[in-house]
């Protein structure tokens, strides 16, 4: 369903759009400019929206996500934020539980970070030039076994600590 109204043909306003599978649903509404520099104002929400749906990498996924995102500013200076969660979350039968991910563009500066129970991402670029970048990766994993898929053999117990950091 979607509801909204075209002005002069140069902006497109959407009252509210809403798009609906399954359990989940995904509702935006704000306004877009076809001319340059592509102005825009958005809002996003989305809830329950199966993983399996979203077509992510490495294939396998489970679990629910839900979230918001904003767009503002333009084609040419971004302003875009992000914040999903995801619940039961796990990959090819590997329990990672909740997930929740954040993310923003504004101008040209990307910073994004993930965490699970076990992990954290973070990680910033600059969106221009020859895309310099920094990231890292925290892992803290108490229980190693939680993860084999159908369990490990009994009595077998492992933790698992490390860091990593890239820059270029």
């Amino acid at each position: 369903r979607a509801s909204g109204t075209l002005h002069g043909g140069v902006e497109a306003r959407l009252a509210r759009a809403e798009l609906r599978r399954g359990a989940g649903s995904a509702r935006w509404q704000g306004r877009w400019g076809f001319l340059p520099p592509i102005p825009w104002d958005l809002e996003v929400a989305f809830a329950g929206v199966p993983m399996d749906a979203l077509d992510l990498p490495g294939g396998g996924w489970a679990g629910s996500a839900s979230g918001t995102a904003t767009l503002r500013g333009s084609f040419e200076d971004p302003d875009v934020r992000l914040a999903a969660n995801g619940d039961g979350v796990s990959i090819r039968g590997i329990g990672l539980g909740t997930v929740q991910v954040g993310g923003t563009v504004k101008g040209r500066r990307l910073v994004a970070t993930a965490t699970s129970d076990a992990v954290r991402l973070e990680g910033e670029a600059t969106l221009e030039g020859r895309l310099p970048f920094r990231a890292k990766a925290e892992l803290a994993l108490e229980d190693v076994a939680r993860l084999v898929p159908g369990g490990a053999p009994a009595g077998l117990r492992a933790r698992v600590r490390g860091e990593a950091v890239a820059e270029g």
